[in-house]
């Protein structure tokens, strides 16, 4: 018998293997988008039943399982229906029976041979996923259609949500070898070495109001002047329009790397301002 927490897994993969079809005449989200948000949705449907299943099985650890999925769903149910609702808009005659199949297939899984030891280390894994601590790529789903972080991108960030983001990644790193943290669920795209942009990320699968770009400048005071590299004290300033995306100002450390600033700008807002953001050396 295999362990419920190892079957999460074990569906999981075997979803994320199965080719899809059924949006190819789509354009609106590529197919790795599409796959993540049916993906998204399965394993909603998975930790449904398996709390369901849980909660008849062992009555002793109904209230805790069912409070491990109320706080689940006050994190991020929000997210499930944002995403269900996408599917259906893109094509309702296609979902419709698609997330039908899926709702009956794991209300059929057996559970019954699950074991006391694995439900209450299944509870204490979802209690854990509502605090954050959710698979690649769901959780980035989770996060990108959150209505939140939809209508206040920033605070995806400002609420820590956040991913390592290393210079020496990209082929346009300059020769900067830095690091910065980003919001975890914006898509990165490649920088322009002529332009001393290194990278950029931007919000709801790259397809959103909010680019962050990371720059390289030079910046010469004294004897860098000859070349000798950055002053290490300087500020860096980062140019940001919108009052929405203020928070971003003084939060990002650039780690190593004087020669780096950052910009950040919401596509529709007018007003310019400038806020000094610290090294990080």
């Amino acid at each position: 018998m295999i362990p419920l927490h190892f079957k999460k897994w074990i569906i999981l993969f075997v979803l994320a293997s199965i080719p899809i079809k059924l949006w190819s005449q789509i354009n609106a989200y590529s197919k790795e988008e599409l796959d993540r948000m049916e993906m998204t949705i399965a394993y909603y449907l998975i930790q449904l039943n398996s709390i369901e299943a849980i909660s008849a099985k062992f009555p002793q650890l109904a209230v805790s399982a069912q409070d491990a999925l109320r706080e689940w769903n006050n994190a991020f149910y929000n997210s499930v229906q944002a995403v269900d609702k996408d599917l259906l808009t893109l094509d309702s005659a296609a979902w419709i029976p698609k997330k039908d199949l899926m709702v009956i297939k794991y209300s059929r899984a057996d559970y019954t041979r699950i074991k006391e030891a694995d439900a209450r280390s299944y509870i204490f894994e979802v209690n854990k996923r509502a605090v954050g601590k959710i698979e690649t790529p769901v959780l980035e789903t989770l996060l990108a259609f959150n209505p939140k972080y939809t209508k206040e991108p920033e605070k995806e960030f400002t609420e820590r949500y956040v991913k390592d983001f290393f210079s020496k990644s990209t082929k346009t790193s300059q020769g900067l070898d830095l690091k910065i943290v980003v919001p975890q669920s914006w898509k990165g795209m490649p920088g322009d070495s002529k332009a001393g942009i290194i990278h950029k990320f931007v919000n709801r699968y790259g397809c959103g109001n909010v680019t962050l770009t990371l720059y390289a400048t030079r910046t010469k005071t004294g004897s860098a002047a000859k070349n000798q590299g950055p002053d290490k004290n300087q500020m860096i300033t980062g140019i940001c329009a919108g009052n929405e995306v203020k928070d971003f100002n003084g939060k990002y450390i650039i780690d190593n790397c004087p020669a780096a600033r950052l910009s950040v700008r919401k596509r529709g807002q007018g007003t310019h301002f400038r806020r000094n953001l610290r090294m990080g050396v």
